[in-house]
């Protein structure tokens, strides 16, 4: 499956996030999408910490632990006692998934109940070590991404999303 993606800055990716977050990768799951036709890879984030939410995260009426976030995004392969059924997205190589454990920075768009990430592997970074990288090596280069700090990028969400 083709799909093209643009290399989306910080700022544009701020203005179309609905929630933006910093969290840990707590689960990832690979689902048939609801016509059957694809396979979805469904993870599961831990919110770290909140930095935009114009789309619900949680309706409690009392603060509370804000809920996981179920996001969604197109490629994996399933097996189940039918077979094996993979979906190939170029845009997602398999080895840049985000593994269990894992912490990032996401930019999410609203997708029904779940979703997705901004601008497609745009809108997410893995942080290892204090430091901010793409989530894929090709978003990286087409973007001219450099290795920046955790703290300079959410302090530049955190003045976009003032704006």
């Amino acid at each position: 499956m083709g799909l093209e993606f643009d290399a989306a800055t910080i700022p544009k990716l701020t203005a179309t996030a609905n929630v933006i977050v910093y969290g840990a990768i707590s689960s990832v799951e690979t689902v048939l999408s609801a016509d059957e036709m694809a396979v979805l890879t469904v993870y599961t984030i831990t919110p770290l910490r909140l930095l935009k939410e114009s789309a619900p995260v949680s309706t409690a009426l009392r603060p509370q632990q804000t809920k996981l976030l179920r996001v969604e995004s197109p490629g994996g392969t399933l097996s189940d006692s039918r077979g094996v059924m993979t979906t190939i997205v170029d845009a997602y190589p398999e080895k840049d998934r985000f593994a269990i454990g894992e912490e990032g920075l996401f930019f999410l768009v609203a997708n029904g109940d779940a979703f997705s990430f901004a601008h497609g592997p745009s809108g997410a970074f893995r942080v290892k070590n204090g430091a901010v990288l793409a989530m894929t090596q090709e978003i990286a280069a087409r973007r001219g991404d450099g290795s920046r700090q955790l703290a300079d990028v959410l302090n530049q969400v955190d003045s976009l999303v003032r704006k």
